[in-house]
């Protein structure tokens, strides 16, 4: 009876340190996430500041969609010039395009166009 008993308490034991591993990753996620929203956040706020003095283009954002910057980047891509797509939505913090702000469509239509 001894025997199992301490079997029993060997097998809690596994399941314990199992969880506090579970709980320790998860933790670590939670704040990497924390920490990589807040960089977002950041990121954002500084390209709105740079972005004050051009008052007139961010009234054109409703105007332009993200198709038409869509456009203008395939034809870019296919000119062979990924690279220089990438570093421009790099530029604004996002990996595709479908995460750009729509604040920032008129300077990214522009700056796309000047590739």
């Amino acid at each position: 009876m001894q025997n199992n008993l301490v079997k029993m308490a060997e097998g809690y034991s596994i399941v314990a340190e199992a969880i506090m591993a579970i709980a320790k990753e998860a933790a670590g996620s939670k704040e990497k996430q924390t920490v990589e929203k807040s960089l977002e956040q950041t990121k954002s706020k500084n390209r709105k500041r740079a972005g004050d003095n051009s008052g007139p283009a961010k009234d054109n954002s409703s105007l332009i969609k993200i198709e038409d910057i869509r456009a203008v980047l395939a034809e870019k891509t296919q000119e062979g010039k990924s690279r220089e797509v990438k570093a421009l939505l790099n530029q604004y913090g996002v990996a595709k395009l479908s995460a750009a702000e729509n604040s920032d469509y008129p300077e990214l239509l522009q700056k796309a166009k000047a590739l």
